[in-house]
């Protein structure tokens, strides 16, 4: 994975990362951490993240589908329909709202996932 480099001079250089073709698969197993208890921790944000959105999902899913039969009913006047329509699209945008936050906690995470990484692979490289 890394080796021995020279300059212009001659002289020896401190490690560096070699990452040639021959190299790149061992490259990608040093720095793996699919089965590291950080991974563990994030596997679970996200699936902990992944359950409150489905039930929010469900929750605005159940109101749109009440407040669509609702509508349909004869005995509504068109000021009573018309409302029940606002209501629906309320609870549209406050879903979309949700799900921008939920886009953005994923940004969010990828970033602290990056970081992470990149600071491993920084101290098993500046300890080897």
């Amino acid at each position: 994975m890394t080796k021995k480099a020279t300059n212009e001079t001659g002289t020896k250089e401190a490690l560096k990362p070699d990452f040639s073709e021959e190299t790149a698969p061992n490259n990608v197993h040093a720095f793996n951490l699919a089965n590291t208890p950080i991974a563990t921790i994030f596997k679970g944000i996200f699936q902990s993240n992944n359950e409150s959105m489905n039930n929010v999902y469900d929750s605005y899913g159940n109101v749109q589908r009440e407040l669509d039969a609702m509508s349909r009913s004869d005995e509504l006047s068109f000021e009573q329909k018309q409302y029940i329509v606002d209501k629906n699209m309320e609870a549209a945008d406050k879903q979309n709202k949700k799900d921008s936050e939920n886009k953005k906690f994923y940004i969010y995470m990828a970033g602290i996932i990056a970081g992470t990484v990149i600071t491993c692979a920084w101290i098993k490289y500046h300890s080897a």
